[in-house]
């Protein structure tokens, strides 16, 4: 387990449901987290199984084999909101952003503009029938974690990380795995790895069984 209770980002799903989806986080503590893939509303809601990757981190900051990692969290609104880094960065990082908790259940992603060295902006986005209705989500917990750009190795293995342009049901478990090969219950504070989660239909659940 962690040593403190994490910040957690959830990254794409795989592609077996043609339906867009969106994950939302709930009930991080040091030892697991439940995750829940969203479809838009106009969507039946009933989603096919799909495998989910996801980054966790102790809140603060960290230098991991040369790569600078921050996290925190922020109230996340239908209005854009200022997160600031408790230091700048010597650039402008990559910034993951995550709805982490349920206040409204209504289908929401989260948009991350504006990143600077030191800050970034964030905001709540729900489908466009309800944005053009004057439909408000409210406020929701956001969890983010920010990346230096650049190349380093953890664990002795090279990476990079940069960024480019392109054209109800739970599952629970420990964050597992680990970045580069880094494992979190080793002592540090970062750790990943990939969520098989439950076929969404509502009431139902699932465990992450452990991956080694």
């Amino acid at each position: 387990p962690f040593s403190r209770t994490p910040i957690v980002t959830v990254g794409g799903a795989s592609h077996n449901g043609s339906e867009p989806v969106m994950a939302r986080i709930r009930n991080v503590t040091r030892t697991g987290f439940q995750v829940r893939l969203d479809e838009w509303a106009y969507q039946d809601g009933d989603h096919m199984l799909e495998t989910v990757s996801y980054l966790a981190a102790e809140p603060g900051r960290h230098t991991l084999g040369g790569v600078t990692v921050e996290a925190g969290a922020m109230t996340g609104a239908d209005d854009p909101r200022t997160g600031r880094f408790s230091q700048a960065f010597s650039r402008p990082p990559v910034v993951l952003a995550q709805v982490a908790g349920a206040n409204n259940p209504t289908p929401v992603t989260v948009r991350v503009s504006d990143v600077h060295r030191g800050d970034f902006r964030v905001r709540l986005q729900e489908q466009e029938t309800e944005t053009r209705a004057g439909r408000l989500h409210g406020a929701e917990n956001v969890h983010w974690i920010a990346l230096s750009r650049g190349t380093g190795r953890l664990a002795g293995e090279p990476g990079g990380l940069g960024q480019g342009g392109i054209g109800e049901p739970l599952a629970e478990g420990p964050p597992q795995g680990g970045v580069g090969g880094l494992e979190p219950g080793g002592e540090q504070p970062v750790g990943c790895g990939r969520l098989p989660g439950p076929r969404e239909s509502p009431g139902d659940g699932g465990r992450l069984e452990s991956a080694h």
